[in-house]
């Protein structure tokens, strides 16, 4: 099952964290980002100690990827980090057709929403079942 949730812990990402074994946590290649990323770890590893869970961290995502060199180098510094998780290979990157469809009068099938994206998310699948097993 995936629990998409807020980038804020609330009680409903608590549950979330609770009804889960394992997440991917999502990061744009950014300070702002890179900053959330370290405080969201912080709060994963007080709520495992808190509830006397083991939410395992499955890896990074980049996500809104555009490949500037400031992406790149903030990318390299979450790859070399050894207390972030494990980025995935599969990164998705920023598209126009994405950020439309998140308007509320414009509805985009699955298709016309991620476009060339369906294989990147093919491939995150494929990944994400390889680490955690079926």
């Amino acid at each position: 099952m995936l629990i998409d949730c807020a980038p804020n812990i609330n009680t409903v990402v608590k549950i979330a964290f609770l009804a889960s074994n394992a997440c991917i946590i999502p990061c744009v290649p950014n300070r702002m980002s890179i900053h959330g990323l370290n405080l969201l770890l912080e709060h994963i590893e007080k709520f495992n100690i808190d509830y006397v869970h083991n939410l395992k961290l499955v890896g990074t995502l980049i996500s809104r990827y555009n490949r500037t060199i400031a992406q790149t180098e903030n990318l390299n510094s979450i790859i070399v980090n050894p207390l972030y998780p494990p980025v995935f290979e599969t990164k998705i990157l920023e598209r126009a057709r994405i950020a439309e469809g998140l308007e509320l009068n414009n509805y985009l099938t699955y298709r016309q929403k991620y476009d060339d994206s369906h294989d990147s998310m093919m491939k995150l699948a494929k990944e994400f079942i390889q680490r955690v097993g079926r």
